[in-house]
């Protein structure tokens, strides 16, 4: 009954690594970071946004943000957020903001250029908003000492490039 209601609903059955995630009381505490293909602050929550709040509940969640701001905005919403943020003028291309949204689930903001007027599959896009946003969470992740993390990429445009980070476990979900 519950899953033809769910059904009915839109609601749908947790996946196998979601359930592991999220049902396994013994499991040892993760990381897993969430390559999104969303920001976290969007009006319309959509599966990566419920799907890592709630393995927020038992594991240590890194949502990396999907926007593009300036870089004014950027310095400036980082400091708002978090006054000892290490982001400047100076280095906000290859420091990211962070910021706690839930006890155990931060957001990174990476700061990107706008490359809309280029095609999604373009070299100067792909370098500059997919490929430099990895090695901005990458080095973030490293002087965090997290060698181990779950990588969960939900944007296709990451591509191969997420595997320079040193994971215990690699899912693509693009839909």
């Amino acid at each position: 009954a519950f899953l033809q209601t769910a059904s009915k609903l839109g609601i749908q059955r947790p996946g196998p690594v979601e359930r592991a995630l999220t049902e396994s009381p013994s499991m040892k505490p993760l990381t897993v970071v969430c390559f999104s293909s969303q920001p976290w602050e969007d009006k319309m929550w959509t599966n990566k946004h419920h799907i890592m709040s709630r393995v927020a509940k038992q594991h240590r969640v890194v949502f990396v943000n999907f926007r593009q701001q300036n870089p004014l905005n950027f310095v400036r919403t980082a400091r708002r957020n978090d006054p000892a943020t290490r982001v400047t003028l100076g280095n906000f291309w290859r420091e990211p903001a962070v910021r706690h949204e839930l006890p155990k689930l931060e957001v990174l903001d990476v700061w990107t250029p706008w490359l809309n007027f280029v095609g999604s599959g373009h070299r100067l896009r792909r370098k500059n908003e997919f490929e430099r946003r990895v090695r901005v969470v990458g080095n973030w992740l490293r002087e965090q000492g997290i060698t181990d993390a779950v990588l969960w990429v939900y944007h296709p445009g990451y591509g191969d490039s997420v595997k320079s980070i040193p994971h215990s476990l690699l899912l693509y979900d693009c839909v």
